[in-house]
């Protein structure tokens, strides 16, 4: 026995899917180009966090060791030395080249706590963040 399709039975027609279709492609559309941009968002907190955590590593190391400590930016900005040993800075932004380090600066921790301070910027495709060197605490922070 064959069943009669009712009206409201019925699929879809081929205009509404291809409605379907063209929204569901301008939604991608924006939303591709935004995906791309948090991924640098991450990477740049990531590598702000560990400049951050090698700076102060540095300044507790001057005052443990009751002598001053140097730090200077490698000149390709993906890298430092630490009192002449060169160091790599392993976040997945500076490893792929997309961040770098600006200035190529120096910046000398002494004994007593305190630095010789200074800015230094991690800059991505888009965005940057800075990191601010107390010149006489040697506290570092991110800069507002």
């Amino acid at each position: 026995m064959r069943r009669a399709i009712k009206r409201d039975e019925r699929g879809f027609t081929l205009i509404e899917l291809l409605v379907v279709l063209a929204l569901a492609s301008l939604v991608l559309a924006v939303a591709l180009p935004r995906l791309d941009t948090s991924g640098e968002t991450v990477a740049l907190r990531a590598a702000t966090t560990e400049l951050k955590a090698v700076l102060r590593a540095a300044r507790s190391a001057a005052i443990t060791a009751n002598r001053d400590l140097l730090f200077a930016v490698d000149p390709s900005g993906h890298g430092y030395t630490l009192d002449g040993a060169p160091h790599a800075l392993g976040s997945r932004g500076f490893a792929a080249e997309a961040l770098r380090l600006e200035p190529p600066a120096r910046i000398l921790f002494f004994a007593t706590g305190g630095s010789s301070g200074g800015r230094l910027a991690i800059r991505g495709r888009l965005s940057e963040q800075v990191l601010e060197i107390d010149g006489v605490t040697g506290q570092v922070a991110l800069a507002r």
